[in-house]
C-alpha cells in the first residue's frame, strides 16, 4: 500500500545543461593536444581544463532532462539548411578576465558561418541572444603570474590550421548537486554537403 505522503512526493524531472559545440576533426585535435601539453610544460593546469577536450562553444542551456527529443528536433529544423563549411583557425590570443586571469584561444578565422548557426539555433529555441567570438580554449582562466609565463612564448606556440565543419554536437549532462557529472553525447545533428 502506498503511504499518503508518498502520493505528493516531487515528482519534477531532473534538470539538465544541454551544450552545443563543433567538435575538430582528429588532425586539429592532435594539434591541440600538443599545444595544450606545450602550455602544461610551463604551466600547471587544473584537471578540469588539462583534460579538457577540443571544441568550440556555441551555447549552453538549463531544460528538464526529459525533453532530449524537443531539443533534437529542434536543433535538426534550424541546421536542416545548413552546409559543410571550413573552419579557418588563425591565431592564438590570450584575453583578459579583469585583472585575476586569462585564457589561452585558438581564434577562429572565419567566424561568421558559426555566429549564423548559432544565431538559428538561438532563434529556433527562442534564447536571449549571445554574442560569440568563436574559438578552441587551450587553457582556460590561468592567474595572470602563470600567463605571463607563456608570453615569451607565444609565437613558437602559434598555429594555424583548417577542419571541416560537417556537424553540430549536443552534449547533455544532468545537473546533479550532490555528484559531479560528465558531459556525453546526444546527439549529432549533420550537415549538408
Amino acid at each position: 500500500m502506498i503511504k499518503q505522503l508518498e502520493l505528493f512526493k516531487d515528482t519534477k524531472p531532473a534538470l539538465a545543461e544541454y551544450f552545443f559545440i563543433i567538435p575538430p576533426d582528429t588532425p586539429v585535435i592532435r594539434n591541440f593536444n600538443f599545444l595544450k601539453k606545450k602550455v602544461m610544460d610551463i604551466v600547471l593546469l587544473p584537471d578540469h581544463i588539462r583534460y579538457s577536450k577540443a571544441h568550440i562553444s556555441l551555447f549552453a542551456c538549463s531544460m528538464r532532462s526529459d525533453l532530449d527529443s524537443f531539443i533534437i528536433y529542434h536543433a535538426e529544423k534550424a541546421l536542416a539548411g545548413i552546409n559543410t563549411f571550413i573552419v579557418e583557425l588563425g591565431h592564438l590570443e590570450l584575453w583578459d578576465h579583469g585583472n585575476i586571469s586569462q585564457s589561452l584561444v585558438l581564434i577562429v578565422e572565419n567566424a561568421q558561418p558559426i555566429k549564423t548557426i548559432n544565431n538559428l539555433l538561438i532563434d529556433e529555441f527562442k534564447f536571449k541572444h549571445n554574442s560569440i567570438q568563436p574559438h578552441l580554449s587551450i587553457a582556460r582562466s590561468m592567474p595572470i603570474r602563470d600567463s605571463l609565463k607563456l608570453t615569451p612564448i607565444l609565437h613558437e606556440l602559434n598555429y594555424k590550421g583548417e577542419f571541416l565543419c560537417n556537424r553540430i554536437t549536443i552534449l547533455k549532462k544532468l545537473i546533479d548537486n550532490n555528484m559531479p557529472q560528465q558531459f556525453k553525447i546526444l546527439h549529432e545533428v549533420l550537415l549538408k554537403n
